[in-house]
């Protein structure tokens, strides 16, 4: 699945992961954050599996950047609340599925209902990115698994999980992760991104 879904997205948006060479089976991806007021520019998430795809959805170097201002050149940009996405989509091989992160950055205190969408509205797109896959080129979608993670600098709890109060707000609930920063650097392992996690070995093919 990962060469049809490396097939039909933009290469600009992918995110090169490293593989040490003595281990393959462990890969490390850095993702840079060019806000001025984040207190994370560069996050390294290590452990991810040699079956793994990394891309952003929050893309904004491209020679023409208006087409990065909304998830797609069919949407109006004035419709801010379904163009807000997030920094990170990983796609991974687990045990018997694929395991889909859908990620963003958050420093302090953030916004819980603009977050809410951002994860949301990526988690939306990336199915429909799937259901490509499905339809055009016969991959079986069935046991995919999403996770919506959020990684702060805020310590309260190391790893909680919001569920908003509202029944309608169920489904977007997300995992909030805390990482220790210095020099504006953190690293987290992708276990702990997620709220359970079981990934394949290096000899595992799909």
């Amino acid at each position: 699945m990962l060469i049809k879904l490396q097939d039909v997205i933009l290469p600009e948006i992918l995110i090169n992961i490293s593989f040490k060479e003595d281990d393959p089976s462990e890969g490390e991806l850095i993702l840079k954050e060019s806000a001025p007021d984040s207190k994370i520019k560069k996050l390294h998430i290590t452990g991810l599996p040699e079956q793994s795809l990394a891309f952003t959805l929050d893309h904004g170097t491209h020679k023409d950047s208006k087409c990065f201002k909304q998830l797609s050149c069919y949407l109006n940009p004035a419709s801010e609340k379904i163009n807000k996405s997030c920094d990170l989509v990983i796609v991974m091989a687990a045990k018997n599925t694929w395991k889909v992160l859908i990620l963003d950055l958050k420093s302090d205190k953030p916004r819980l209902k603009k977050t809410e969408t951002q994860l949301l509205n990526s988690e939306l797109y990336v199915q429909y990115l799937l259901s490509l896959l499905k339809y055009h080129y016969d991959q079986d979608i069935s046991d995919v698994i999403f996770q919506r993670t959020i990684v702060t600098t805020t310590r309260p709890q190391k790893n909680s999980v919001y569920k908003p109060n509202e029944g309608r707000f169920k489904q977007s609930a997300f995992r909030s992760v805390s990482v220790s920063v210095k020099n504006y650097e953190g690293f987290v392992h992708v276990g702990r991104l997620f709220d359970k996690i079981q990934l394949v070995s290096k000899s595992t093919r799909i």
